[in-house]
């Protein structure tokens, strides 16, 4: 045996150790390239959701609400880029049993217990009027009103597009101010027409 042969046994020793190395490192490698991708794919997913959520909140309905005595008006305002909702819904709270009669569009009919109603397409700039009455009228439906001047109409538009979501805006009038009142929601106190 020669010294060459040593040599060429050692060569073959130190090949095959840089080869399992080599492979070594690839298979770390592979590891924190799928480590990276998962955190990259866990902050894109939270970055879209993020978007969602902002545009969701860019896009929340503005309504100009006027109380006139009798009913609730309710015009779509914006935003900007929103050009019309698929659907508002009125719900009311209180004071005592009301009931909610859809007058405008005529073609709508609220629920069976009177306590919603639905307005379908409601584009910007286009209002639906809400006629609110007590549930029970016995002599007509003003001496009913007046019977519950003093209260305050809380009420939720429940407002939906196809695209960007659904929203419930809240809002209250105070029955016992001078008629009619306004208020653009969400986020304004009603006052009186001036």
């Amino acid at each position: 045996m020669s010294a060459w042969d040593n040599v060429d046994g050692i060569t073959g020793f130190i090949s095959a150790l840089a080869a399992v190395a080599a492979a070594v490192v690839a298979a770390l490698a592979a590891r924190q390239s799928r480590i990276s991708a998962e955190q990259a794919n866990q902050a894109s997913a939270a970055m879209l959701t993020i978007e969602q959520d902002r545009r969701h909140s860019e896009m929340t309905p503005q309504f100009q609400v006027e109380f006139n005595g009798s009913g609730l008006l309710v015009t779509l305002i914006g935003p900007v880029g929103l050009d019309q909702l698929d659907n508002v819904a009125l719900r009311v709270r209180g004071p005592g049993p009301l009931k909610i009669i859809l007058i405008e569009p005529l073609h709508r009919r609220p629920d069976a217990l009177g306590l919603s109603a639905n307005s379908g397409l409601l584009q910007v700039g286009s209002h639906v009027m809400f006629g609110l009455g007590p549930a029970e009228a016995p002599t007509g439906w003003e001496d009913a009103w007046d019977s519950l001047k003093g209260a305050t109409l809380q009420f939720t538009l429940a407002a939906r597009h196809a695209t960007y979501g659904s929203w419930a805006i809240p809002g209250d009038f105070d029955i016992s101010k001078p008629t009619p009142l306004i208020a653009h929601l969400p986020g304004d106190q009603p006052r009186p027409r001036s």
